[in-house]
């Protein structure tokens, strides 16, 4: 009986959400939604492409260990009998990604001063009209992207029994969510910081990038597949195989919406969107 009830949930939610979703799709395609501008490419080298996500990759990977080692180092000096508060560590990671946006603006602007002004937005309609176009694009592509998490849902708990699993961003802001310290830093991070940086990489850059040598479908893609493989974690497990597809499929709307406005803006708005909605799904649920 459990077995079956299990099942039936599953199969309700994809068979719900998946009936919505292509309603949302069908309307979307019969009003001219799904259709590109053309905009000029970028002048994007493989060199800065390389410098952006190394710049990257150095600030998460060994900028952010450092500064927290400093830092622990520093505040056991002044407080010794004190332990290091958590949350400095949220502010410190929240730090770390401004510095590495800043950074990363730097090295593209210090050949052509065009580039970062032609990654945010280019001959594109109003800025209220692509914050305006990645909010609609939400409710276009969410009730797709929960049909293809609970289509993989599905499969993971018939073959592997797998049941429930979390994302790191989550298990990050359930651990926040009863200190008002940690919390904040931690809703920017997820509502803000991470959306931002996150689609100057992979669209800004990436998916810029990409254009110049195939074309803008196989760039979506492309970009999408390295958005989606960025999110894996060894410790989700089996649970990864869901939320990288999930993740892929949200990233071919980010990445659609992007070439459709032809500004960053709408991207961003699109997985702000889609953050804020998760976090307060979590903040008005029931914790463990």
């Amino acid at each position: 009986m459990l077995i079956s009830s299990i099942s039936g949930n599953y199969l309700t939610g994809i068979l719900l959400f998946g009936t919505i979703g292509l309603f949302t799709l069908g309307i979307a395609r019969s009003r001219g939604f799904f259709h590109y501008r053309s905009y000029t490419n970028i002048p994007f080298s493989l060199a800065q492409l390389l410098g952006v996500f190394a710049i990257y990759l150095c600030m998460t990977l060994l900028g952010l260990p450092i500064l927290i080692t400093l830092s622990k180092l520093i505040y056991s000096l002044i407080e010794p009998k004190t332990p290091f508060p958590a949350f400095y560590l949220s502010w410190l990671q929240l730090f770390i990604i401004m510095v590495t946006f800043f950074l990363i603006r730097a090295i593209l602007s210090s050949q052509n001063k065009t580039i970062w002004k032609h990654i945010w937005k280019k001959q594109s309609p109003s800025l209220s009209q692509d914050i305006g176009m990645g909010i609609l694009t939400w409710v276009i592509s969410f009730p797709v992207v929960i049909a293809v998490g609970q289509l993989f849902d599905f499969i993971l708990y018939l073959f592997f029994h797998l049941e429930t699993y979390e994302q790191v961003a989550v298990r990050y802001l359930k651990k926040s969510i009863y200190s008002p310290s940690q919390l904040i830093p931690a809703l920017i991070m997820i509502t803000l910081a991470a959306p931002i940086i996150e689609e100057l990489l992979f669209r800004g850059c990436l998916q810029s990038y990409l254009k110049r040598y195939m074309k803008k479908n196989l760039a979506i893609i492309f970009s999408s597949i390295c958005f989606s493989a960025f999110h894996f974690s060894f410790s989700q497990g089996i649970g990864n195989i869901s939320l990288l597809f999930s993740l892929f499929v949200f990233a071919l709307f980010l990445g659609f919406i992007y070439e459709r406005q032809g500004s960053l803006f709408a991207s961003i708005s699109l997985h702000m969107a889609l953050n804020i909605v998760s976090v307060a799904r979590i903040l008005l649920s029931p914790m463990e």
